[in-house]
């Protein structure tokens, strides 16, 4: 079966689309104040309760980026095909089966990302990653997020037989309706039952989020200190193509970068010392002297925090 998300709004826009922006908009900071003085409560007992452990625990997700390029034009990504001068890198097959190695070793089952800031399905070899990666981690959830663009029928079939745990499509088209490829793989698929969750997010190209640690091209950095505590880098495990290990998934561009997937093991890098040191900066709620968090306006709750620690994703 597959879930179409954003169908409600899809509706409201074609009606009225002045009106159903201002509601939008309206809608979602009630939804911000009600849910920020409570996050940040919870987040912050949640990262004390992280700290009274007896090691830290492993990350609740891993984000692998096999290429460093996506062919998308969304405004608020730094990393965009119009804006990214950065030359292609791609993760050697060897790097890749080692970092799924090492995960096994650490009898990981959080989650493993097969993608980060990129588009996935421009890696051709990504359907023998996932098949290698389901393999060497039957405990684990795995996922791939793409925009589509280059999603054929043939090659969502092939997605299912890897055994990839959850498939989102990001459908991006500013009158949110699905482009004629994902339309007629929704057409094929919907009625259909397969194990692989699918879920597809209308979506538009020019959204405004949070400001991605200050690199987003449509949303300015911050003006006033953000004080929150941020769960990310207690959560998550970013490795880029060229194997070098980044804050949180806010940081494509590895502005802040903790060793290297070459040279060093997992567990090695999670505790790396500077690691450690932001960590504690975060708990004391000192953004401003984290290079890539002082821009940042991202806050989030602690509920996957808490999740960890009931439920360890793995043992080092």
């Amino acid at each position: 079966m597959i879930s179409i998300y954003n169908q409600k709004i899809r509706k409201i826009y074609s009606i009225a689309p002045k009106i159903a922006k201002a509601m939008k908009s309206i809608h979602a900071k009630i939804i911000f104040l009600l849910n920020y003085k409570s996050d940040v409560k919870a987040l912050k007992k949640s990262i004390e309760e992280i700290f009274l452990q007896e090691k830290l625990p492993l990350f609740y997700e891993i984000e692998i980026e096999t290429m460093n390029k996506c062919n998308g034009t969304c405004s608020f990504c730094a990393i965009n095909k119009n804006l990214d001068k950065r030359p292609l890198v791609k993760m050697s097959k060897y790097n890749f089966c080692k970092i799924i190695d090492n995960l096994a070793e650490l009898n990981f089952n959080g989650v493993v990302n097969y993608f980060s800031n990129n588009e996935p399905l421009l890696d051709n070899r990504i359907f023998e990653f996932i098949s290698y990666g389901v393999s060497k981690l039957p405990q684990a959830y795995h996922k791939l997020y793409t925009n589509g663009t280059l999603l054929t029928e043939e090659k969502f079939q092939t997605l299912i037989n890897t055994g990839l745990t959850y498939l989102r499509i990001d459908n991006y088209n500013d009158k949110l309706i699905m482009n004629s490829n994902i339309q007629k793989i929704y057409d094929k698929y919907k009625e259909q039952k397969f194990a692989m969750k699918c879920e597809i997010h209308l979506r538009y190209n020019n959204q405004v989020l949070n400001n991605r640690g200050g690199s987003a091209p449509n949303k300015p950095k911050i003006k006033r200190q953000n004080m929150a505590q941020c769960p990310l880098p207690f959560l998550q495990f970013i490795v880029r193509a060229d194997c070098g290990v980044s804050l949180c998934c806010c940081d494509a561009l590895g502005k802040v970068t903790f060793g290297n997937i070459k040279e060093q093991p997992i567990e090695e890098i999670w505790t790396d010392k500077k690691r450690l040191e932001i960590l504690e900066l975060m708990r004391g709620q000192r953004r401003k002297e984290i290079e890539l968090c002082k821009e940042c306006d991202f806050h989030g709750s602690g509920k996957d925090l808490d999740y960890i620690i009931k439920y360890p994703t793995g043992k080092y």
